[in-house]
């Protein structure tokens, strides 16, 4: 609850002092790309940290790969989709 009165606090403050709405405007198409390719960086940062660090504390360790089983799983998505 503290970080969030201070994350209002902030932007009370910030909004006092500059005069200006806290809001994203994207004027034009180098804007709208520049924002897409910031929002795409922050998604591969995220995604590279949940592949390297997040662990399931419950997956058996004793399972071994399947052969076939992206063919299976693309077999699955393609008679799914028809």
């Amino acid at each position: 609850m503290r970080v969030v009165t201070l994350l209002i606090a902030a932007t009370v403050d910030f909004q006092a002092h500059f005069q200006l709405p806290l809001v994203m405007f994207v004027n034009g198409t180098f804007g709208f790309e520049a924002a897409l390719a910031g929002v795409a960086g922050l998604l591969l940062v995220n995604l590279l940290f949940v592949l390297t660090f997040v662990r399931d504390p419950h997956a058996d360790p004793t399972l071994t790969r399947q052969p076939g089983a992206l063919r299976q799983l693309v077999s699955t998505m393609v008679s799914f989709v028809k």
